[in-house]
């Protein structure tokens, strides 16, 4: 198997996730830049090194904070290449202290898990949605949440059949 993502199937076997990324390319590579390409407007991807680096200026432990919150669920990520990326979207720093997962993120992120994966979740904010009237989520959270929070619904409902 070449260097790059885990599939779906090796990430959450039994899981039918194909309809949460319908346009994106298919090598992981070539998803990979989409994914970059897409997200640079809203904060871009940054790798878990970099993000822990930037963390650790005001947060000890950062590494282990922040892979807490990746095994909890409370930040959305992939793996390429054998790193953790993140949308750098779903995270805010709270007045001087250090950067945190957005709440609202997880919320959106929490209907939407028991029907796709890290990857497709990462896929699902940037790509346009009907529900949104065709912009994507990620363009959409900050000014209507429950919209996109309805959206989230509404595509777990699709997907479940």
């Amino acid at each position: 198997m070449q260097p790059g993502f885990e599939t779906p199937a090796q990430a959450n076997p039994g899981r039918s996730s194909s309809l949460c990324r319908p346009r994106l390319p298919a090598t992981p590579d070539m998803l990979f830049l989409d994914l970059l390409g897409r997200y640079r407007s809203h904060g871009g991807l940054a790798s878990s090194t970099g993000i822990a680096l930037l963390m650790s200026r005001r947060l000890p432990a950062s590494d282990a904070v922040l892979s807490g919150w990746i095994r909890s669920g409370e930040v959305v990520s992939l793996s390429w290449r054998g790193a953790a990326w993140m949308p750098m979207f779903q995270l805010q720093a709270v007045g001087d202290g250090p950067l945190g997962p957005r709440v609202d993120v997880q919320r959106v992120a929490e209907e939407l898990r028991p029907v796709c994966d890290e990857l497709d979740l990462c896929g699902w904010f940037v790509e346009p949605n009907g529900w949104l009237d065709g912009r994507p989520p990620v363009a959409v959270i900050d000014e209507n949440l429950e919209a996109v929070r309805a959206a989230a619904r509404a595509d777990r409902f699709v997907l479940r059949g």
